[in-house]
């Protein structure tokens, strides 16, 4: 398990505890949660991806930030590249464009490794 990967299963594990306890869940919640997912794609990391999402309620799967890398993953499943560079300038937050560039460079080597065989 990477630095990364550890800091962010303990973020994760804090806001399932908080979410289920009776306090108010973070303003960052969602967002932070959509991140690791788009970082969980970007990575090549999908069934990863689709273990959290199983865990989530209808209203959580609801959520804008959680929306976005769905729809991402949807499109990469079709293989709509187009539409994956078109959502990339359209994120719901500043921070998802660092990883939707990650993807972007992956689903290119994945292209590259296919055309190269």
């Amino acid at each position: 398990m990477t630095t990364g990967t550890f800091h962010i299963a303990i973020i994760h594990s804090s806001f399932s505890t908080i979410h289920r306890s009776s306090q108010p869940p973070s303003t960052r919640m969602y967002p932070m949660i959509g991140l690791n997912l788009l970082r969980l794609i970007a990575q090549n990391k999908i069934g990863e991806f689709h273990t959290i999402l199983e865990r989530m309620s209808e209203e959580e799967l609801s959520n804008v930030y959680i929306q976005h890398p769905v729809q991402i993953e949807r499109y990469l499943m079709e293989g709509s590249y187009n539409k994956i560079w078109s959502s990339k300038m359209d994120v719901p937050a500043e921070e998802y464009h660092i990883f939707m560039d990650e993807l972007m460079v992956t689903i290119r080597y994945s292209a590259d490794k296919r055309f190269t065989l």
